[in-house]
């Protein structure tokens, strides 16, 4: 409990991914960003005529800033790649 005090929950952060992308698209005008989510029908839910109740899971998440876009473009090659980053916590691997 603590510790989600300080460093937050996970839960939470994802259901603020929307709201940055949004910023990045206003902010970072040329830059693209999108996001996936994958939605699966909830337990309860599962072969009842209900189905359109899903929950939402993350899938993906694709930023690319115009700078570095441009950059990279220009033969600048300051990019970071991240290949194969997997994230741990209490959703298991992602």
């Amino acid at each position: 409990m603590i510790m989600e005090k300080i460093k937050g929950r996970h839960d939470v952060s994802y259901e603020k991914l929307t709201h940055t992308i949004n910023a990045i698209k206003l902010t970072n005008l040329g830059s693209h960003a999108s996001i996936s989510w994958d939605s699966t029908p909830l337990e309860d839910d599962v072969g009842s005529s209900n189905a359109a109740v899903s929950k939402q899971m993350f899938k993906r998440l694709l930023i690319s800033y115009k700078g570095c876009t441009d950059g990279l473009l220009k033969g600048y090659r300051f990019v970071i790649g991240v290949d194969g980053c997997h994230l741990n916590g209490p959703f298991g691997c992602v």
